[in-house]
């Protein structure tokens, strides 16, 4: 299994040497557009081995491109703020993906435990205001 995570970063010491020459823009892109090229090899499968085929060149496409992106933010900010603005910046990213992921997470429980306490609800032979909502909108529908 840590054999895999090897290869996959891989992709980031490949990308970080190709920048180097065409540049670290055109290297992101290319690395992105890599691992869009094999998103079918790797969601539509026919066996493991295409799975696994797949799943090794996405995430290779993914390591380079996010491996050229700290020294691309580098080199963008201005000089006096090159040791403080890539990390602060990267990780401002992860702060808004964290409460992006955290959010829908959430609903995805409160959806579960609303369904649990709707089966509960039913299974007691009480109605519930969503028992009530759905007999009204079947005697709306059928008008």
């Amino acid at each position: 299994m840590h054999l895999i995570f090897l290869f996959f970063d891989s992709g980031g010491a490949i990308a970080g040497s190709i920048s180097q020459h065409i540049g670290r823009r055109l290297t992101i892109i290319l690395f992105v557009l890599l691992s869009g090229v094999f998103i079918p090899l790797w969601i539509l499968p026919s066996g493991f081995s295409t799975l696994a085929a797949g799943a090794f060149c996405v995430q290779f496409g993914v390591q380079g491109a996010w491996g050229v992106i700290p020294i691309q933010l580098a080199e963008m900010s201005p000089p006096g703020f090159r040791a403080t603005f890539p990390g602060v910046a990267y990780q401002i990213g992860n702060v808004c993906n964290f409460a992006t992921c955290n959010r829908t997470t959430n609903d995805l429980f409160l959806t579960i435990d609303d369904i649990s306490s709707i089966r509960a609800d039913r299974g007691s032979g009480r109605a519930t205001s969503e028992d009530n909502d759905h007999q009204e909108w079947e005697a709306h529908s059928r008008a």
